[in-house]
Order: C-alpha cells, then sequence, then structure tokens
C-alpha cells in the first residue's frame, strides 16, 4: 500500500505553464502590506499599476508567468531607492580651488623639485 502510494505521488506532474496576468488584475491585500513593509519608500499603489500595465501589454510567452506573486516580489525588489542617502562620501564633495599667486606658485615649484631631488637621492 505504501509503495501504491508513492508510485502515485511520484506520477503527479507539476504545473510547467504560466499564464498571462488577468486583464482586471488588482493589487491582493497582502502582496500590497509585503510591499510596504518591504519598500516603505514607494508608492505602493502607484507601483501596482505599473507592474499591471506592463505585463497586461507583454507580448510572447515573456508575458507568461508560473509564479505571479514571485514577479511581483522582484519587481518590488528591483525598483530604484528614491530616498536620500544620509550622508554622502567626501570624494563627491565639492572642491573649489581658489587661485594663488605667482609668488605661493614658484614656491610651490621650488618644494616639489626640493621633494623630487630627495627621492631621486633616495632611489639611486
Amino acid at each position: 500500500m505504501v509503495l501504491r502510494f508513492i508510485r502515485h505521488f511520484t506520477m503527479v506532474t507539476p504545473v510547467t505553464k504560466g499564464t498571462r496576468l488577468p486583464e482586471d488584475w488588482t493589487l491582493p491585500e497582502d502582496w500590497k502590506n509585503w510591499a510596504i513593509a518591504q519598500r516603505p519608500d514607494l508608492n505602493v499603489l502607484q507601483i501596482a499599476e505599473e507592474f499591471k500595465d506592463y505585463w497586461i501589454s507583454k507580448t510572447g510567452q515573456g508575458g507568461t508567468k508560473l509564479n505571479w506573486l514571485a514577479t511581483w516580489r522582484n519587481w518590488i525588489r528591483r525598483q530604484k531607492d528614491y530616498r536620500k542617502p544620509e550622508s554622502k562620501p567626501m570624494s563627491h564633495q565639492k572642491y573649489e580651488a581658489k587661485p594663488i599667486s605667482k609668488q605661493e606658485w614658484k614656491s610651490s615649484k621650488e618644494i616639489a623639485k626640493k621633494h623630487m631631488d630627495e627621492l631621486k637621492r633616495a632611489l639611486r
């Protein structure tokens, strides 16, 4: 009896044919709640409309999916993050160069030459 059950169980074939998103699709409440919990920065209802418009207009096999919930979760995860970063790295800050006098330029050239000479002596 156990063998018969196992053989029967293994003969069941999984669903392998995708479906299209229905034209009258609306965002299920649990999908909305999940999206808000994952990405509170997004306007989830607007994203849902974009999701619907994209998938109902998609042609061919690319418009069919086996798991629409997983497709929705990936859609939410891939949305750009429009939140402002808390702080920018130092390399992105603007640097304003101030003009220098001829004397400062000459002095800096002399200092650079002195350092180069010291470096050449050290490498000999």
